[in-house]
């Protein structure tokens, strides 16, 4: 596959590469996503985590390695793989199965302000340290919604392109605001490493 072009780069918070999948194949994985048996997205943390719709309503469901879904893996592994050699430089060696997420503007769903990894707490998020986003939905299908990385005062809001993928530390605080109307549709993964020194 011919490397994809990385286009945005935000004060060394956050990277955008240019699409990923085409519109065919975003249509297959969100065909199958609709197959997977979903849940009422829970929220990690140290205290055990569980359902908490003050900080985070959306339905979830898994995509595992397989013959249906190895196209997928294969396809963000390698983005990955090129986006953190040439960018973060992190020290990884294990992937998250893929959350499909579905984000529906009948609850105005959303998932507030939290960070992906727990550091210097014991966890099994504790060794998360790349966190990725692949938009699925086009801008144009729903309104809210946006993927907010914190920095400063004001957030830093990612692209939204569809089939686009966003990249950045799992520490970094980030917020998805609510969906007002339509539905969005991401993947969702983490990546792993030794711990943060």
């Amino acid at each position: 596959m011919e490397q994809k072009k990385l286009i945005d780069q935000t004060a060394h918070l956050m990277m955008a590469t240019e699409r990923i999948f085409t519109d065919a194949e975003i249509n297959q994985i969100i065909a199958q996503g609709l197959k997977l048996q979903t849940e009422e997205a829970i929220v990690n943390g140290a205290d055990g985590g569980g359902i908490k719709h003050k900080t985070r309503t959306c339905k979830i469901g898994w995509f595992y390695p397989g013959t249906d879904t190895n196209w997928i893996f294969d396809r963000i592994v390698d983005v990955i793989n090129t986006v953190n050699n040439q960018y973060f430089k992190f020290d990884l060696n294990q992937f998250e199965p893929l959350q499909f997420a579905s984000y529906d503007s009948s609850r105005e769903e959303f998932y507030g302000p939290h960070m992906d990894c727990t550091m210097g707490i014991p966890h099994k998020t504790a060794s998360r340290k790349l966190s990725i986003t692949i938009q699925l939905s086009s801008a144009d299908e729903y309104t809210g919604g946006d993927l907010n990385l914190f920095q400063g005062r004001e957030p830093t809001v990612a692209p939204k392109g569809k089939g686009q993928l966003v990249c950045f530390p799992s520490y970094v605080l980030h917020e998805v605001t609510p969906v007002k109307t339509g539905t969005r549709y991401s993947l969702v993964t983490w990546v792993h490493g030794p711990l943060f020194k």
